[in-house]
Parts: C-alpha cells; structure tokens; sequence
C-alpha cells in the first residue's frame, strides 16, 4: 500500500506516544506495509504542540493515555491548530465509551494496539477521505466564483437578458433590461 499525499511528496504523519517502543512497532508497521512517510514522533504535550505549529501534517496519530496529557486533549490541540488533519488514537487502553467520544469530537478512527494489523488501512481510509472533503470544498468554491461570474455578466450587460423555466415562468432577468 504505496500511499502519497497529493504532490507526490511521502505522507507526514505526527505520532504522540510516550512509550519509544510502542512508537518505534508503529513506525515499522507502516514501513511494512510500504507506507511513503515521513513520521514525526512526540513523547509529550510541548513536543506535540511544538511539532504541531511547526510543520503541515497529512495524519495525526494519538495515544489514547499519556502523562499529563491524553488523547481527547490532544484531539483538541491538533483541531485548533490544524482542524482538516485527520486524526487517529492508537490506544492500548481506551473503553467503547471514551471511543465513541473521540469519534464525536473528530477522530476519524481509533485502532487498539492489539490490533495494528487494521492501523495501514485505518490511515488510507483517512487520507482518501481528507482528499474527498479537500475535492468537496475545492469544487464548492469553484461553483460559487462561477455563480457569482454569472451575476456580475447578467448585471453589466448591455443588451436584457432573461431565463425562463419549462413553463414560461420568469426566473431570472437582468437590471439593463429591466430599466428598458
């Protein structure tokens, strides 16, 4: 599962985990399964937040459980700083409940470490979905600039210009032809 982000460039994911162990099987996980990365690891909240700020991440990775600092705080962190990145808890220990919490607050999933096997495919379900979203918006705001040269065409021309619908009903008319 060779995944990139859109400029061909390796993915760059944020991991925080206090356990370098815990961090490093990740880390070869993806490397495994042929994941283009460039992981970036913090063991706390400074380093979190000082990674955070500094650079553009595609993917955040949380542990659920840290000193000081859990995965709900740093979902709020990572939403504030950079609300479109698609966030992950990777937990050894999270109950269904905290789950369903992360999942309402704007995790896009949560993988037991018991379970890394489901990790690569949790992540490429983020990305392609972070890609949607991204095309959504994209394709939103095209429509609307296109919309609104299609008012400022109608409203400046010279000539009247008018839409009708099947039934012969005005919908729409220009102000040059309405001053005729």
């Amino acid at each position: 599962m060779s995944m990139t982000n859109d400029s061909g460039r390796p993915l760059r994911i944020l991991h925080i985990d206090d356990s370098p162990r815990d961090a490093e099987i990740i880390r070869e996980l993806l490397i495994d399964n042929g994941l283009s990365m460039q992981l970036d690891w913090a063991a706390n909240e400074q380093e979190f937040t000082s990674l955070l700020r500094s650079g553009s991440y595609d993917l955040v990775l949380a542990d659920y459980r840290l000193p000081g600092f859990d995965g709900r705080a740093a979902l709020r962190l990572a939403r504030s700083i950079c609300p479109e990145t698609p966030f992950i808890c990777v937990s050894g220990t999270i109950g269904e409940e905290a789950a369903v919490e992360l999942l309402k607050q704007g995790a896009v999933d949560y993988v037991i470490k018991d379970r890394l096997e489901r990790l690569p495919l949790a992540i490429k379900r983020a990305i392609d979905e972070a890609k949607e979203r991204e095309a959504h918006i994209k394709s939103g705001d095209e429509l609307r600039k296109s919309f609104e040269r299609h008012q400022a065409i109608l409203q400046t021309a010279m000539d009247g210009i008018w839409r009708v619908d099947t039934r012969g009903h005005l919908i729409e008319v220009n102000e040059s032809y309405c001053q005729m």
